[in-house]
């Protein structure tokens, strides 16, 4: 079973308060089946800005149980 879980999106595009991140993390929940899962913690690693978007983005998920 899936205890820990760790994306790293390396020159995202997305910036945090935007649709389309709400979208993608709406849907990258889904592929994970997120229900049992919370988000622990949220590690946003800034390299670089670029109007206000993330170059580097590492999410983290830990199970609830």
């Amino acid at each position: 079973m899936l205890n820990h879980f760790e994306l790293d999106i390396k020159s995202s595009l997305f910036d945090e308060q935007s649709e389309e991140f709400e979208l993608f993390i709406s849907v990258f929940s889904k592929l994970l089946n997120i229900s049992n899962f919370q988000m622990s913690q949220w590690n946003v690693r800034c390299k670089s800005f670029n109007h206000g978007n993330f170059d580097n983005l590492t999410l983290n998920l830990s199970s609830i149980h």
